[in-house]
C-alpha cells in the first residue's frame, strides 16, 4: 500500500461514496437483504481507500534530520596526574536513542538517552584524541569528528608539609599521664604522623592528627618529636623537643584506715555471723583481705566488704584485716577475737495428748486412735503405741491411727511427742475394755416374733489427716546447731520428694523419727560430736544429693 499516491487514494474515496449514495437513493427495486449486501461491502472499500491516505502521508512527513552531539572534558587543563571526565550530550525532535564516546580510537562507553560520561586516565604527557557519536529515534546518527586535548606534564610536589606537637598538662609532675598531639597539614594531603617519646616512636597515626598518652614519667626531662608525611612522599620533622618532669610535692605514704565489725554482737552456737570490713583513703582503696580462724575468706577490691559464715562451736573466733590503697601503702589490723557461746536451749517438754473413739468399743468395732502435739518451738514428730507396740509415727502435730476389731479383754494405748529441739513427752497409758457384742438369745415360750434387730452402726471413718508440718531432720540439726542451715533444706527436698511419696521410703522416714530424737539429743550436747557427724556424715551425703539433683529435684 505504500506505492499508492495521494491522488490515487482521493479518487478510490470519491468513487466509493457515489456508489453508497447511489444504493440508498436508487435502490428502490432492490430486496432488503441485497441492499444490506452491497451497503457493506462499499462501507469497506471507504475504509479501505482512508487507509490509504495516511500510509501515503507518513512517508512524505519521514525524519532525514540527523541530531546535534557534543562532548567535553574537564578538568580544562589536565596533567599526566589528573583523570579526565568526558561529558556528551546530543538531542533531536524524535528523541535520542543511544549515544557512543571514543578516546584514542577506542569505543570506551555507550549510554541510552540524551546523556553519557566517561571518566578514564591518567593519561601521558601528550595528545588525546575523543569524539562522540549519536544515534535518533529515526535511525539517524551524527558525530562531532575527532577532536584533540593536550596533557601536560604534572609539576612533581616537592614542598614538606608543616608538623606540630604539643603535651599537657603544662607542668607535669613524677603523679602525672601526658597527653602528647601531634598536627600536620600539606597541599597535597597528609599520609602519616608519627610520635616519638624518649627515642622510642610510640605511636603512628593515618591523619592529620595523631595522640599519644604516657607516664607518669620519673622526675627529670622527656624528649618528644613528631615526623609527618605528605601524599607526595615529603616528611618533615618538628625536631627533639625537651619538657621537664617535676617531683610531685605532696606524696602519699600514709597507710588506709580500716575498720571492721561483725554482727550479731552475742553470737551463740546457732548464729550466723556477717562480717563487715571498709577502708578509706585519699588515693584510694586498692584491695581488702578478711581473715578468719587465720585463713584468708574474702578478697574485694572495693570498701565495704562483707563475709557471711558460721555457725561457729563454743568458744573464740579470731579475724582481721588488710587493706592497701592505690599507691601501696597497706594497713593490717590486729588480731581480734569475738567469743561463741552456747545457745540456749529448750528444755520443756511438748504437751502430748491422746484420744480414742468408740468410747466403749466392742469386739466389732475397729478404734480410732488420735494424737496431739503442742509445743512453743513446733512439733517434730508424734507415735501412737497401742498393747505396747509402735503402730503409727507421723510429722507433725497431729497423728491418726485405725485398728481392730480387737478381742473381748483390755488394751493399752499411749502417745509420744517431740518438739523441734528433741525434747519428748510421752501421756500416761490408758487402759480400753473391749467386750463382746451382744447376741440375742431364743426364748423358752415361743412368744411373738421379735422384731429383727437394728444393724449394728458402721464404725466412723478416720478423719483424713491433716497436712503435715515441713519440720526437719533430728540429726543434722543437731550436727548445724540450728534448723535453718541450707544443707538440711537440701534433706527436706530429698525427703518430701523421693522417700515420702515411696511406700519403702515412708517407712523408712517413719522409723528414722522413731528412733533419732534421742541420738539427736546426745549428740547436740556434745560438740566434738556435733562437728563429726557434720564433717563425715551429713556434708558428704549433702554433696552427693547436690551434684545428683538434677536426677531427683
Amino acid at each position: 500500500m505504500g506505492g499508492v499516491t495521494q491522488g490515487t487514494s482521493n479518487r478510490y474515496l470519491m468513487a466509493t461514496a457515489d456508489a453508497l449514495l447511489i444504493v440508498f437513493t436508487k435502490g428502490k427495486d432492490m430486496g432488503t437483504g441485497s441492499k444490506k449486501i452491497i451497503t457493506v461491502v462499499m462501507a469497506l472499500i471507504l475504509v479501505l481507500s482512508i487507509s490509504m491516505i495516511v500510509p501515503a502521508s507518513v512517508v512524505s512527513a519521514a525524519d532525514t534530520i540527523p541530531p546535534t552531539v557534543s562532548i567535553f572534558y574537564t578538568p580544562p587543563n589536565p596533567t599526566t596526574a589528573d583523570k579526565i571526565t568526558f561529558t556528551a550530550y546530543a538531542e533531536d525532535a524524535s528523541g535520542i536513542d543511544i549515544i557512543w564516546i571514543r578516546i584514542n580510537g577506542d569505543w570506551v562507553k555507550s549510554c541510552p538517552g540524551d546523556y553519557c560520561t566517561y571518566t578514564g586516565g591518567p593519561y601521558p604527557a601528550g595528545e588525546v584524541t575523543y569524539e562522540a557519536k549519536a544515534r535518533d529515534k529515526a535511525g539517524n546518527e551524527q558525530s562531532t569528528g575527532t577532536l584533540y586535548l593536550t596533557v601536560g606534564e604534572a609539576l612533581h610536589d616537592t614542598t614538606p608539609p608543616s608538623v606540630n606537637i604539643t603535651y599537657s598538662p603544662t607542668n607535669p609532675t613524677t603523679d602525672d599521664r601526658i597527653t602528647f598531639t601531634a598536627t600536620a597539614e600539606d597541599a597535597s594531603g597528609i599520609d602519616a604522623i608519627w610520635i616519638r617519646v624518649n627515642n622510642e616512636w610510640v605511636r603512628m597515626c593515618t591523619t592529620a592528627y595523631c595522640t599519644y598518652t604516657g607516664g607518669p614519667y620519673p622526675e627529670g626531662k622527656v624528649t618528644y618529636e613528631a615526623k609527618a608525611r605528605d601524599k607526595a612522599d615529603n616528611e618533615q620533622l618538628t625536631g627533639t623537643r625537651y619538657l621537664n618532669v617535676e617531683k610531685l610535692i605532696f606524696e602519699d605514704t600514709e597507710p588506709p584506715l580500716v575498720n571492721i565489725t561483725y554482727s550479731p554482737m552475742n553470737a551463740t552456737t546457732d548464729d550466723i555471723l556477717t562480717f563487715t570490713v571498709t577502708a578509706e583513703d585519699v588515693s584510694g582503696i586498692g584491695g581488702l583481705e578478711l581473715w578468719v580462724t587465720g585463713t584468708v575468706v574474702k578478697t574485694c577490691a572495693i570498701s565495704p566488704c562483707t563475709y557471711v559464715t558460721g555457725p561457729y562451736p563454743v568458744g573464740a573466733v579470731t579475724y582481721k584485716v588488710r587493706a592497701w590503697d592505690k599507691l601501696g601503702n597497706e594497713k593490717s589490723t590486729d588480731t581480734l577475737y569475738l567469743t561463741v557461746e552456747k545457745a540456749a536451749r529448750d528444755t520443756t517438754p511438748p504437751f502430748v495428748s491422746m484420744t480414742y473413739s468408740p468410747i466403749n468399743p466392742t469386739t466389732t468395732d475397729n478404734i480410732t486412735f488420735t494424737a496431739y502435739g503442742r509445743d512453743a518451738s513446733g512439733i517434730g514428730g508424734l507415735q501412737i503405741w497401742v498393747n505396747g507396740s509402735l503402730v503409727k509415727t507421723c510429722l507433725g502435730s497431729r497423728c491418726i491411727y485405725i485398728g481392730g476389731p480387737y478381742p473381748a479383754g483390755e488394751i493399752t494405748c499411749k502417745a509420744r511427742g517431740y518438739d523441734n529441739v528433741w525434747n519428748m513427752a510421752t501421756t500416761s497409758t490408758n487402759y480400753i475394755a473391749v467386750v463382746a457384742a451382744a447376741t440375742t438369745e431364743e426364748p423358752a415360750e415361743e412368744p411373738e416374733a421379735a422384731p429383727a434387730p437394728e444393724p449394728a452402726p458402721a464404725p466412723e471413718p478416720a478423719p483424713a489427716p491433716e497436712p503435715e508440718e515441713d519440720e526437719g531432720c533430728f540429726i543434722a540439726t543437731a550436727a548445724y546447731g540450728t534448723d535453718t542451715a541450707p544443707e538440711i533444706d537440701v534433706l527436706r527436698d530429698f525427703r518430701d520428694r523421693v522417700l515420702l511419696p515411696n511406700c519403702l521410703g515412708a517407712k523408712i522416714v517413719s522409723g528414722y523419727y522413731a528412733v533419732s530424737p534421742p541420738i539427736a539429743e546426745f549428740i547436740s550436747e556434745n560438740e566434738l560430736l556435733r562437728t563429726v557427724i557434720r564433717e563425715i556424715l551429713v556434708n558428704p551425703a549433702v554433696a552427693v544429693l547436690n551434684l545428683t539433683q538434677d536426677f531427683w529435684y
